[in-house]
């Protein structure tokens, strides 16, 4: 009875952490302010209640593991170094409000480590939910689909960037359920589910014009199937064909400009077209599609990353005090249109560098600190979690080196409640994988 209920816990552990990371996309307004409350900060406050107020300060029955235990005291000293940095931009009359956003991602998002590394659900129970997410994520934004005239405009989880740099994240560990499903660990029909999944994530990729999303994820895809599979023939065969396959599906929308395909494969490949004589621009079709350019969006981005250091070099230290404060400044005329130009007038958008945003919002400290502690986990992992196969240990960082990289253009591993609950997910991952591992349960992890 007793391990039929573990099973059970265990079990609705990995439905908890889809639940958390899905409603990152519930915002309640709270009355009289105007700050936002996502679903997933209620349920990661009602877990902090449960586990360090009530079973560790007043039952006394909740233990560390030695990870989390490093874990914990490290989210303690960030606090602390937060408490000290408020403290004094509020005596001096700095602004502060806007750098508690990514705070709240970072503190509350290390619920789901704690989540996993408390109950220790079985491997391939966390690859089952990973499978189940990545399902969700891509049925939601086939639906959406039907609503939109471009794949740009899909705006699940705030816009297609946010979706193509989650599904990056998840590449790695769905190969490692494909993998887990042809040894027969996990059920056969896993294995077509993840492959679907992840080609979409590669289509949409193309289909959404963006460049860096598509190498990325490529190189992930390729580096992931590699590792797991090995470097034989049979490894390139997959990624052979599974490259081919989505390739096809690609030339098929881009001949029916489904979704303004052609003018978003364009804008991927322009660095190269635009060097071929003869080839000409397809037209846009419509006014956001004329000014969603890669000429355009690079020397928009200059113009952020500019005024963004302007504001760091007035007080490097403390920093400017909030986040997102390059991207309402103005932008010429030729760039945007004027209904674009109306919008970024009302609302803050990040500088797309999370290294200066960062620095912006918690000063050269806490940018040390920050960058320290992503450099501190693949450490971790690679070198200390012995217990799991190193091009295991390697697939569960390849997530949060992707994620930095990809967020030198973007800021998504600060000011994305999906992305930091997702890295989150990796370190508790590698966390019950290396227990496991060295309890010698390899055939039923």
């Amino acid at each position: 009875m007793g391990d039929t209920l573990s099973f059970h816990k265990r079990f609705w552990v990995t439905e908890l952490i889809c639940t958390i990371l899905i409603a990152t996309t519930i915002l309640f307004k709270i009355q009289g302010l105007s700050l936002y409350l996502a679903l997933s900060e209620v349920i990661a406050i009602g877990f902090f209640l449960n586990r360090f107020i009530y079973h560790g300060i007043y039952k006394r029955d909740y233990k560390f593991t030695q990870l989390s235990n490093r874990v914990f005291w490290i989210l303690f000293s960030f606090g602390v170094y937060f408490l000290v940095l408020f403290s004094i931009r509020f005596m001096l009359h700095l602004p502060f409000m806007d750098s508690i956003w990514p705070i709240r991602g970072l503190v509350l998002g290390s619920c789901v480590f704690f989540i996993i590394d408390e109950f220790k659900p079985k491997v391939n129970q966390l690859l089952g939910g990973i499978i189940f997410l990545y399902t969700v994520l891509n049925i939601r934004e086939l639906i959406d689909c039907l609503r939109s005239s471009s794949i740009r405009d899909l705006l699940f989880l705030g816009n297609i960037n946010i979706y193509l740099y989650v599904c990056i994240m998840l590449i790695t560990f769905s190969i490692w359920a494909i993998k887990e499903s042809v040894y027969k660990r996990l059920p056969s029909w896993i294995t077509p589910i993840a492959y679907v999944n992840v080609g979409m994530s590669l289509v949409f990729a193309f289909l959404s014009g963006g460049r860096l999303g598509w190498v990325v994820m490529g190189a992930v895809i390729v580096a992931s199937f590699l590792l797991i599979f090995g470097g034989k023939w049979n490894s390139w065969k997959r990624i052979l064909t599974f490259m081919i396959s989505c390739s096809v599906v690609i030339v098929i929308a881009a001949s029916v400009n489904f979704m303004q395909a052609r003018p978003s494969l364009y804008r991927s490949f322009s660095v190269i077209v635009t060097r071929i004589p003869g080839l000409v621009k397809p037209a846009p079709e419509t006014e956001e599609a004329k000014v969603s350019t890669a000429d355009t969006s690079d020397k928009i981005r200059e113009i952020f990353w500019a005024k963004a250091w302007t504001l760091i070099k007035e007080n490097p230290v403390l920093g400017a005090g909030t986040f997102a404060v390059a991207y309402k400044q103005a932008i010429p005329s030729e760039y945007i249109t004027a209904a674009q130009s109306a919008e970024i007038a009302k609302m803050q958008r990040p500088a797309h560098n999370f290294i200066l945003e960062t620095w912006m919002g918690w000063g050269i400290v806490g940018l040390i600190l920050y960058v320290a502690g992503l450099f501190s986990t693949c450490y971790y992992i690679l070198k200390r979690l012995v217990n799991i196969p190193k091009p295991l240990r390697i697939c569960c960082v390849i997530p949060i080196v992707a994620t930095a990289f990809l967020s030198l253009l973007q800021s998504f591993i600060l000011l994305s409640f999906q992305a930091t609950y997702i890295m989150w997910f990796c370190l508790g991952f590698a966390s019950v994988a290396d227990y496991y591992y060295k309890r010698g349960e390899i055939k039923n992890i």
